[in-house]
Formats: C-alpha cells, structure tokens, sequence
C-alpha cells in the first residue's frame, strides 16, 4: 500500500498493490467495494535466493546520493535575490 500525500478529487487516498493466480475472481469484501483496478500486469512468481540477490546489489548498485543542497545539484542555476531567497 502506498499512501497518496493528499487525497485525489475522487477520494482516492492511497494505491493498493495486489498479487493473485491467474483466473482467480476479482477481489471481494472491502478492497472490492472501495478499490478500483487502475491497470493489470501479467507475469510469473518464483523463488530468488535473496542472500545472492543482495550480495549482487552490493557489488554492483550505486548508492543513493543526496545533495546538501540546491546548488549541489549538476546542472542546476538559482537565483539569490534578497530576502526572497531561491528563485
């Protein structure tokens, strides 16, 4: 479930991820009466050995990097003006 910051003008607050078989009926109870399919993917589970896929992440994800600030960024241009701060 992620949560939506504000709720959208059809009172959506959130969007609802769901896994089920292939065939299986459409959802019941209240994630039937309160939810709305915005778009289905087709695909297939399967077992991952999680301690190789973390292992391969280490050796070769970029961390996240984050900017201190504004200015940081590449490629970025702000504008001091006064007390108005960034522009």
């Amino acid at each position: 479930m992620l949560y939506l910051p504000q709720p959208r003008a059809d009172g959506a607050a959130c969007v609802l991820t769901v896994l089920t078989p292939l065939g299986a009926a459409e959802p019941a109870g209240e994630i039937g009466r309160s939810c709305r399919v915005i778009s289905r993917v087709r695909g297939a589970l399967r077992e991952v050995d999680k301690y190789a896929l973390v292992d391969r992440m280490r050796r070769t994800d970029a961390p996240i990097h984050f900017d201190r600030s504004v200015s940081d960024i590449p490629g970025c241009v702000t504008h001091l003006s006064g007390s108005a701060g960034l522009q």
